[in-house]
């Protein structure tokens, strides 16, 4: 009976961390860009760490384009 509902309450739980964890990594894209604008007053120019990350965050992140 334990098992039963265990199994049916598990994709709820997933569910919600799945979603937790697309907001960490949006939180985290987002933070990096307002770094990136701190440090310039101009156009930004991206370092080769900066260009590092954007290519981590499009490989882990489908949504990282919007």
């Amino acid at each position: 009976m334990m098992k039963a509902i265990l199994s049916g309450l598990w994709p709820t739980i997933r569910t919600l961390f799945e979603s937790r964890a697309a907001l960490m990594i949006e939180n985290l894209a987002l933070r990096q860009q307002l770094a990136v604008f701190r440090r310039q007053k101009s156009k930004p120019r991206l370092l080769p760490r900066n260009r590092a990350f954007w290519i981590l965050m499009r490989r882990l992140w489908s949504k990282w384009s919007s």
